[in-house]
């Protein structure tokens, strides 16, 4: 619960006004993408730009709405949580929008995509700390580790040989690491279906299917439950086992 209190509205009015602004983008976007909606307007996207783009936006979203300090209600949002909000959204608007000329570098190391990958873990390792802790900081920091070290492993544990700034771009960029398959669930199938619990939740919908459920099978008892009525009434249910 303490995430929960945490990610409260901001006191402050220019707050409150981009945390509602940023998650309303989230979500209109997310389903416009699972619609079909962007294809049917004729604007045909690599997964990779939509993903880097929504991502910016819960970087943005995230560093609006949680504090710095895990627990603490959110009050005034300082400078530099603006700051980090600017830079997640401009980033993942910016991947989105050069991902066609991005990937074709993928196989070189460049400045730009090092400078990119960077401001994008940071941002990530930040905002999980805020989150969910220093846990999963460490296993992505023992798992990243592992990786450079493991060609030194000996036995089944070894891997081949990986550089750091291969690494770094392959997890930023490819469809395997940050802009891959789990990311797009969680922005397609999960906001649906969040949108769609809320509206019955808010509409009274959950209310009617529960309240229909227990209508029709409220005064029934199941097998199960009927066995172990009957286990409990024995009086052998209540002597003591005998070796």
């Amino acid at each position: 619960m303490e995430e929960l209190s945490a990610a409260a509205p901001p006191r402050s009015a220019a707050g409150r006004f981009a945390q509602a602004a940023l998650a309303t983008l989230l979500t209109l976007v997310s389903l416009a993408y699972s619609v079909g909606l962007t294809r049917a307007a004729g604007l045909v996207l690599f997964p990779e730009q939509f993903l880097a783009g929504i991502y910016g936006v819960c970087l943005a979203l995230l560093f609006i709405s949680f504090p710095a300090r895990r627990g603490t209600a959110r009050a005034e949002i300082p400078w530099h949580d603006w700051v980090f909000a600017a830079a997640g959204l401009a980033v993942g608007l910016y991947v989105a929008v050069t991902f066609p000329r991005l990937t074709a570098q993928a196989g070189t190391v460049t400045f730009e995509l090092l400078f990119l990958a960077a401001v994008l873990a940071l941002l990530t390792l930040e905002g999980t700390r805020r989150t969910s802790g220093y846990s999963l900081i460490v296993i992505t920091f023992v798992l990243v580790v592992w990786v450079l070290i493991g060609h030194l492993v000996p036995g089944q544990l070894q891997t081949h040989r990986v550089e750091p700034k291969t690494l770094a771009i392959y997890l930023s960029f490819d469809n395997n690491g940050l802009l891959g398959l789990v990311l797009e669930i969680a922005c397609t199938i999960v906001v649906a279906f969040v949108l769609m619990g809320q509206l019955l939740a808010r509409s009274g919908g959950s209310g009617f299917f529960n309240d229909f459920a227990l209508g029709l099978m409220g005064r029934a008892s199941s097998a199960a439950s009927r066995a172990s009525l009957r286990r409990a009434r024995s009086p052998s249910a209540w002597s003591p086992s005998r070796s």
